[in-house]
C-alpha cells in the first residue's frame, strides 16, 4: 500500500511520529534557529498580513503559526506528534494547535486563506495527498 513503507513492522508514518515526539523539547536546539530563518520569506510568499486565517501543516513546534500570528493573522498549527504541539501550545499561546495528520486534514472545505508547510513534506509518507488536502482546506483564490 503506498505510504506504508516499512521498516520491519513499522511503517514510515509510525517512524517519523516517534521521532518527532522524542525530539520536541531538543528542536530549537537542533534546527530552530534555521527553521526561522526561513519564516519571514514563507509567510511574505503566502501573503500572509493582519486578518488572513492560515493552516501550518507540519507545524512542529509552532514557529510558522507563532510568525504568522505575529502578522496579526489567526493561525491555526498542526502536527502529528502530540509532544510537538504540546511544545507548540508552550511556544506560542496565541495560536491555536492541535493533533492531526497532514495527509487527512480535519478541516472543512475552503477554510483557509493560506496553507504553509515549512520543512514537513519530506516527513510525510504520502505528500502528495498531503498537497491536496491543503487545497481541499484552501479558500478561492487563496496561497
Amino acid at each position: 500500500m503506498a505510504g506504508e513503507k516499512t521498516t520491519g513492522a513499522v511503517t514510515f508514518k509510525e517512524m517519523e511520529q516517534s521521532g518527532w515526539h522524542s525530539k520536541a523539547s531538543t528542536y530549537d536546539a537542533l534546527v530552530g534557529q534555521i527553521t526561522m530563518q526561513a519564516m519571514d520569506a514563507l509567510l511574505d510568499a503566502a501573503g500572509v498580513v493582519a486578518g488572513v486565517r492560515v493552516l501550518d501543516v507540519a507545524c512542529g513546534p509552532g514557529y510558522g503559526a507563532g510568525a504568522a500570528v505575529g502578522r496579526g493573522a489567526n493561525a491555526v498549527g498542526v502536527d502529528f506528534a502530540e509532544a510537538m504541539v504540546e511544545e507548540a501550545n508552550k511556544n506560542f499561546p496565541g495560536a491555536e494547535f492541535q493533533a492531526g495528520d497532514g495527509e487527512k486534514l480535519s478541516f472543512e472545505d475552503s477554510c483557509f486563506d493560506a496553507v504553509i508547510c515549512p520543512f514537513g513534506l519530506l516527513h510525510m509518507p504520502e505528500p502528495e495527498r498531503a498537497v491536496s488536502e491543503a487545497f481541499r482546506v484552501l479558500r478561492s483564490g487563496g496561497r
